[in-house]
């Protein structure tokens, strides 16, 4: 398991190989998270690995920005679409609409 999460913050570094980690922000990762969020096909599960991911990454490297972002907001706000949506669209949708303070 472990192993994923550092497949998830490659990923998240690959997306942005022209900025180095220690020029990020908030914006950078809550766009990069909500675009994550409309990915086909991911679930709960990697939607939150992907979060949890992003988090521990910059956790380790000690920013200060770090609870400038919500989170806990992250975590819960994606759901997967019902069965019975699936066939109209796949992927994530936000139980609340994200503000500019999120993006």
């Amino acid at each position: 398991m472990i192993r994923w999460y550092v497949i998830r913050a490659e990923q998240y570094i690959k997306a942005f190989s022209d900025k180095r980690l220690t020029d990020h922000g908030p914006k950078d990762v809550e766009g990069y998270l909500a675009q994550q969020g409309r990915t086909d096909g991911i679930e709960d599960w990697q939607f939150r690995q992907v979060v949890d991911a992003i988090q521990n990454l910059f956790a380790m490297l000690g920013v200060a920005w770090l609870p400038e972002v919500d989170w806990t907001f992250w975590m819960d706000s994606a759901t997967s679409l019902t069965k019975s949506h699936q066939r109209l669209q796949t992927g994530f949708r936000l139980k609340t609409p994200l503000s500019t303070s999120h993006i």
